[in-house]
């Protein structure tokens, strides 16, 4: 399990071209750390269908590990909002800041019944308005 769990952080690795060395590293410890803690399988293919939303599901599980790597990786505050200083500090190395504050103005505040539904929210609205490749 972990050996397919490896090859998809490789092939990751290698697609992720976009991202700085530190920001992968992050994103990938969270995914791992995520995957542990919500019982997903080593070689289930969620956390690179997120990183470039490929058939990315609205389901339960999902929607978990989404809100989970955002907390991993310290993208939301102490009361479930998304931090919009955190997220262009994170992704500045790579993503204009003058591309991701406006960004952030439109996606920061989805409402939903749940912290993963808002998460789940967040994240579509990124994918849906982002003017920049990944």
């Amino acid at each position: 399990m972990k050996l397919a769990f490896v090859i998809v952080l490789i092939i990751a690795g290698s697609c992720m071209a976009e991202f700085s060395k530190k920001e992968l590293k992050l994103i990938l410890d969270s995914a791992k750390y995520c995957m542990g803690q919500l019982s997903i399988p080593l070689e289930s293919d969620i956390a690179e269908r997120v990183m470039y939303n490929r058939n990315v599901v609205n389901d339960e599980i999902t929607k978990k590990y989404i809100t989970c790597v955002m907390k991993k990786m310290a993208l939301i505050d102490g009361e479930g909002n998304v931090s919009k200083q955190a997220i262009i500090d994170t992704f500045k190395d790579n993503y204009d800041e003058e591309l991701l504050k406006p960004l952030m103005e439109q996606c920061a505040t989805p409402q939903g019944a749940t912290l993963d539904d808002r998460m789940f929210k967040f994240y579509t609205c990124c994918f849906a308005k982002k003017t920049f490749n990944i």
